[in-house]
């Protein structure tokens, strides 16, 4: 599983309103970067077994810089989003080192990664994404897509 150029800056986004009073906007994190130019995928289980889920699990970390300037002196919620994949079968989960909050996203949904006051021109932190994918759904090696975007009140 390899990210494309720039990791999670070339992805679309999908806009969804949380409530009538937000708008939701594409983050630029252009400036992000993975440590490694690819996750290496691996299998869970050396021989799987009939019935039991054949999975492939890899990791990687990425420096994430959010410009975040647009926003700055407001409040907004910011939301990791993992685009849909062919089949929806990946599942990411994260750790961070506490500016950008943890947690986990599947395929076509975003995960809330920062809530609160924007007071700086960019939001940056480092994630340790572990990535799961079903073997017996993937066809063929598949770019991981992210992309970052805010709700704003």
């Amino acid at each position: 599983m390899r990210p494309s150029a720039g990791f999670f800056a070339t992805c679309g986004c999908i806009f969804l309103a949380g409530n009538a009073l937000a708008a939701t906007y594409p983050v630029d994190d252009r400036a992000s970067a993975p440590y490694e130019s690819t996750a290496k995928m691996e299998w869970d289980s050396v021989a799987p077994v009939r019935g039991v889920s054949a999975s492939l699990s890899g990791r990687m970390m990425v420096q994430v810089r959010l410009d975040v300037r647009a926003w700055q002196h407001r409040a907004g919620r910011i939301y990791l989003r993992l685009q849909n994949t062919t089949l929806n079968a990946i599942n990411a989960a994260w750790v961070t080192n506490g500016r950008l909050l943890p947690g986990n996203v599947r395929s076509g949904e975003r995960s809330l990664v920062y809530s609160g006051p924007i007071q700086a021109e960019a939001i940056e932190d480092v994630m340790v994404l572990t990535i799961h994918a079903d073997g017996r759904r993937l066809v063929r090696n598949e770019p991981v897509k992210f992309s970052f975007e805010i709700d704003v009140d």
